[in-house]
């Protein structure tokens, strides 16, 4: 969670600077309750991808919707905003 942290401490303090220049009194605040930074970079995590550890139902589906063959791919595929 140090990592959530900062990226939040960060958040704020470019909040406040954007506000101080702009003198705007708008915040955007976004959260992200779950979100593994793993996946951010990696995509699916292949350690999560079944019933044991991932609590995963249908593997087969879970695999044929989110894994790819690289990492490039596979972080597309689940965050294709990023």
């Amino acid at each position: 969670m140090p990592l959530m942290r900062m990226l939040i401490a960060i958040l704020i303090a470019f909040a406040a600077t954007v506000s101080a220049q702009t003198q705007t009194k708008k915040v955007i605040f976004v959260m992200t309750d779950g979100l593994r930074w793993q996946e951010v970079f990696q995509g699916v995590d292949p350690a999560l991808l079944n019933k044991e550890s991932g609590g995963v139902r249908d593997v087969e589906a879970m695999r044929k919707s989110w894994w790819r063959d690289t990492v490039e791919e596979r972080r597309a595929a689940l965050m294709p905003f990023l």
